[in-house]
């Protein structure tokens, strides 16, 4: 991760995402660049990937529909529309 990726698109959407971050998790490509980068280890063995997309993990969705009709609607307010037809599995 380089300081302009991590400015430039990683805080602008979670930035956008701050109402609803307690119902998502941050996984794929960032993640090793932030352990590397905020981490109590120094030593990381894979490399940052450079990506531009974010991977968020949903959990019990059935349980809680409301807060995934506020991300949903966040998302599309933000300017992010799902990709495929039927149900949305990437936006």
């Amino acid at each position: 991760m380089n300081e302009d990726a991590l400015q430039s698109v990683l805080l602008p959407i979670l930035r956008e995402l701050e109402g609803v971050m307690d119902h998502i998790v941050l996984i794929g490509g960032w993640v090793p660049g932030l352990h590397r980068r905020f981490g109590s280890s120094e030593e990381w063995r894979v490399k940052p990937l450079g990506t531009i997309e974010l991977d968020v993990f949903l959990g019990k969705t059935e349980e809680d529909s409301a807060s995934i009709q506020q991300l949903a609607r966040v998302l599309l307010e933000a300017g992010f529309k799902p990709v495929g037809k039927g149900t949305a599995s990437a936006i």
